[in-house]
């Protein structure tokens, strides 16, 4: 443009002459580019192109930024389209090359995949060097051109054309990356590096999730499904859950290793179905017992760790229940259960407890499934309670020694860890209601804090009124102590000389019934208990005494007399025993006929008394003839020999009891029955009384649900025809299967 304008003239004075003015005018003739300057520049990036795609350097009259300004001069002169378009064909001629002289290549799937990389990669790098000469397009055109691709994904796109359109070039990149997988599978070593750089092509091509991903998953479910069907054959279960879950392990690390993050949850639901689920039933039959059994908590763990992946615990449930039910119907079925069941029982529950605890991380619903199956081992006999209580009194009576309080208590947990199982309840209360009654009276108890915890633990579990009567016969105890001290500072004390009297006074309806037992006793016994009545009837009007000599216990001093020296002994004896020693101040000899005559003790109990005099290991008296059992011929006499070689001062003479005979057992049995037969009139009367009218379904399906008590439909039925001829209820006029409550 030029720049027209007129010079003022020198004499005029500045303040008189016109300022200097400067206008701009456009060329009369727009300037021209030349006809060939598009394809020259073409020319010149095009050579360029082929430079970077041969990794050759770029033309060397040319720099880059001369490259650059010739993309830029193409774009302002509004030819950037047709330039993106030769671009493009470019791209197509070189890639589709590139492609197809790699679908000719003859390699395993190791050096395939390698010149599979090296293409991708000389394919990242060119269009990086690409895009960096044509930015100016990519930032003026292609950004104001929605339908048109960026330089890179241009490049992108038109990899994954041919790459896909060549089938077999796809389909054995695919398999050569899933043999290399399987290879590290089996424990060979692989390129990470390289398998992982390809499976990065495949997701950048978008080739990833529909074509790799599938064949991965089919891939991994066949290898495993193979490797599982033989292992699970040869290996233990032990074992096998350690393959499981080191096979799980590496699949995860190599899902985080090589594959995309949705990849993750396909892989290991296939891995866990194959290796675990197609096999749960074969790994529970296959080994779970034993794991029980030898207490193989880490084993037990992994499984229960494994199990709980696929949400199939319940599977481990139920095997767990099948296990307690089976080992436990063993051990209260078993021969010996008087001597050792109670004591298996604990240990069995107290190794389960463990497991349950450290390995299945005391899941709520294995501790029901627990409670069900001991609900049905411990109900299977209603002797289970009776030798539950049995082993109670054991444990209270002898205590353990070397055990601290702490520990002790442990063992009233673990004893009523079974106790709550029990449905019998009754039949526990009858049976440990007798025992502490002897313990209390024999003065047999370990410790009364013991006992007193056992009550305690008791009224926690089954409410105060299964206690009271327990928990009076403490009280009865305690009162007859003070009882005694009353007794002895009062006038009727004087009377009593030449022993010491203690009594025990039981409320009747707190303890065991006993069989009334009389027996005679000397003179001045007698006298004794005369006095105490008398003391005791001035205290206590309208009550009546009666005594219980079969749990009396005595305290008697012997002294045996020699030329040189009198020896003085104690001997702890029953109170029938004491009996029979007594009678030896008079007589030094007696026949057994005598001693029956004088004491009028039963044959069979006085037997027992002698023989645990005469023939046990710490005897006082002589048997004549000798033997270990008593007969009614049989002469006796005093074993001065015996008791004075005796190295002790108080000597404890056991009393033979005889063993629990099954009569006993049913009578406390029927006892139980008939308290029962109560619990349920009352019951049947309760609901009636509510109901008014009731038919005989729903009545006892009520009274299943009412009774705490193990008990059959026909016992039911009974009661109910009871109290229908008792007239609390009768049959409806209309249908005799309704009850009607008569008021």
């Amino acid at each position: 443009r030029r720049v027209h304008g007129q010079r003022s003239s020198s004499s005029s004075s500045p303040s008189t002459s016109p300022q200097n003015k400067i206008t701009i005018k456009p060329f009369k003739v727009k300037p021209k580019i030349g006809e060939s300057f598009e394809q020259e520049t073409w020319t010149t990036l095009q050579i360029a192109i082929q430079a970077i795609h041969k990794k050759e350097s770029t033309v060397p009259s040319i720099s880059l930024q001369q490259l650059y300004n010739a993309v830029e001069d193409l774009c302002v002169h509004k030819m950037g389209e047709s330039l993106y378009q030769k671009l493009e064909q470019e791209l197509n001629t070189h890639i589709k090359s590139v492609i197809t002289d790699l679908s000719k290549v003859q390699a395993n799937s190791s050096s395939f995949l390698e010149l599979v990389d090296d293409c991708w990669s000389n394919h990242c790098d060119q269009m990086m060097d690409i895009r960096n000469i044509f930015i100016y397009l990519d930032r003026t055109l292609v950004l104001q051109s929605p339908n048109l691709k960026s330089i890179w994904e241009l490049g992108i796109q038109i990899f994954h054309k041919y790459f896909t359109e060549a089938h077999e070039v796809l389909k054995r990149t695919i398999s050569a990356i899933l043999s290399t997988i399987e290879s590290e599978r089996k424990g060979e070593v692989i390129d990470h590096t390289l398998c992982k750089r390809v499976i990065k092509m495949l997701c950048a091509l978008e080739l990833y999730n529909d074509n790799f991903q599938p064949k991965l998953i089919i891939s991994t479910s066949g290898f495993y499904a193979n490797e599982s069907k033989e292992l699970i054959g040869t290996l233990d279960v032990s074992n096998y859950l350690i393959h499981i879950e080191k096979r799980l392990n590496e699949e995860t690390e190599r899902s985080r290793l090589y594959f995309e993050v949705g990849t993750f949850h396909h892989l290991i639901r296939t891995v866990e179905k194959q290796v675990l689920v197609q096999h749960i039933e074969e790994i529970i039959s296959k080994g779970f017992d034993q794991l029980m059994e030898e207490s193989r908590l880490d084993d037990l763990s992994r499984l229960y760790r494994l199990f709980q992946r696929v949400s199939s615990l319940p599977s481990i449930i139920v095997a767990l229940k099948s296990y307690i039910k089976r080992i436990g119907t063993v051990i209260v079925n078993s021969n010996d259960a008087d001597k050792s069941q109670i004591q298996e029982l604990l240990d069995f529950r107290q190794k389960q407890d463990n497991i349950i605890s450290s390995c299945f991380q005391s899941d709520n619903d294995f501790n029901q499934g627990v409670k069900e199956s001991w609900e049905n081992v411990l109900n299977i006999h209603s002797e289970t309670a009776e030798l539950l209580a049995k082993y109670v009194d054991s444990k209270l009576r002898t205590g353990e020694k070397g055990l601290s309080d702490a520990e002790f208590e442990l063992i009233l947990d673990r004893v009523m860890a079974l106790f709550r199982h029990l449905r019998s309840k009754d039949i526990f209360e009858a049976f440990y209601k007798k025992d502490l009654a002897k313990r209390l009276i024999l003065q047999r108890s370990a410790s009364i804090d013991a006992e007193n915890s056992m009550i305690a633990k008791l009224k926690i579990e089954c409410g105060s009124v299964y206690t009271m009567k327990l928990e009076n016969m403490f009280k009865d105890i305690q009162i007859s102590n003070d009882l005694m001290t009353s007794f002895s500072e009062s006038k009727f004390r004087t009377k009593i000389t030449d022993f010491n009297l203690e009594v025990k006074v039981l409320t009747t309806n707190c303890w065991p019934s006993y069989p009334p037992c009389s027996i005679q006793i000397p003179a001045y016994l007698r006298a004794g208990e005369e006095s105490f009545k008398q003391f005791y009837s001035q205290n206590h009007s309208g009550r009546c005494l009666s005594w219980i000599p079969q749990l009396g216990t005595s305290l008697l001093e012997v002294k045996i007399f020699s030329p040189k020296s009198t020896i003085t002994k104690e001997l702890h004896v029953s109170a029938f025993q004491a009996v029979c020693l007594l009678l030896f101040n008079e007589s030094k000899s007696l026949k057994f006929s005598e001693i029956h005559d004088k004491t009028q003790i039963s044959i069979p109990e006085l037997k027992l008394t002698l023989q645990s005099l005469a023939c046990a290991k710490v005897r006082v008296l002589s048997k004549n003839p000798k033997g270990k059992d008593v007969d009614d011929n049989d002469s006796f006499d005093v074993d001065e020999e015996k008791i004075t070689s005796n190295k002790l001062f108080r000597i404890k003479i056991n009393n033979i009891q005889a063993k629990e005979t099954k009569e006993e057992q049913v009578k406390t049995h029927e006892g139980v029955c008939q308290d029962r037969q109560y619990q349920i009139d009352a019951a049947i009367v309760r609901i009636m009384k509510t109901r008014k009218t009731l038919n005989h379904t729903l009545l006892v399906s009520q009274l299943f649900a009412q009774l705490k008590f193990p008990v059959q439909a026909q016992d039911l039925k009974k009661r109910i025809e009871s109290l229908i001829d008792r007239e609390y209820m009768e049959r409806d006029s209309k249908n005799k299967t309704v009850y009607n409550y008569l008021a």
